[in-house]
């Protein structure tokens, strides 16, 4: 299994450079890499955009990470440029995003569990269900025709009575807005997410 983390955007509605935003002494960024690394090692992409010149002093020398130059056209441009860098063995991939911070090692570990293989398995939440996910590589030419815009989710949905579902509730507290953070900064019990 391979891990690619989604890190491109320009944090538009953040209004401040969302990769590089502090939680529990780690910035997002750092965090879903180090949550990333304890399930995949070295095995690892960090797709970048928005920000790159800023982000990049922030990263460890030995992160490999990719910029996609063509990060403005949406989430889809990032994952299969993502793709693009797996070794062709790649039996299949582990999606991330930089900014649920939430998510803990033990989930995606329940992911990785469930995960038969064959079919994808996603968190599921709030009514819903979206990344983290992972992919067998028999998808991974499905997730190269997303359109640009698209994220993986349009994928799950396609495929949405062959997947297995993780109940990960906190897959919902996605940062958007400075406010996002800082409701998860003060919400009672998160100090239960702190380690990673």
């Amino acid at each position: 299994m391979y891990v690619l983390i989604l890190a491109a955007g320009n944090s538009s509605r953040f209004n401040a450079i969302k990769q590089l935003a502090h939680f529990n002494g780690s910035t997002l960024l750092q965090r879903c890499i180090d949550l990333g690394e304890r399930v995949g090692g070295d095995k690892l992409t960090v797709v970048l955009g928005g920000h790159f010149e800023q982000i990049k002093p922030h990263l460890n020398p030995n992160t490999h990470y990719v910029y996609n130059t063509n990060w403005q056209a949406g989430l889809g441009s990032s994952i299969k440029i993502g793709l693009q860098q797996l070794p062709k063995n790649t039996d299949s991939v582990l999606l991330l995003l930089a900014d649920q911070p939430l998510i803990t090692v033990r989930q995606i570990y329940q992911l990785i569990e469930k995960f038969d293989g064959f079919n994808p398995a996603c968190a599921s939440y709030a009514n819903t269900y979206g990344v983290p996910a992972i992919f067998p590589a028999s998808f991974f030419d499905q997730l190269k025709t997303l359109d640009d815009h698209s994220g993986a989710k349009k994928i799950l949905k396609s495929n949405e009575t062959s997947l297995t579902f993780v109940d990960i509730k906190e897959a919902q507290f996605d940062i958007d807005y400075q406010q996002d953070l800082k409701n998860i900064r003060t919400q009672k019990g998160n100090t239960l997410c702190n380690s990673i």
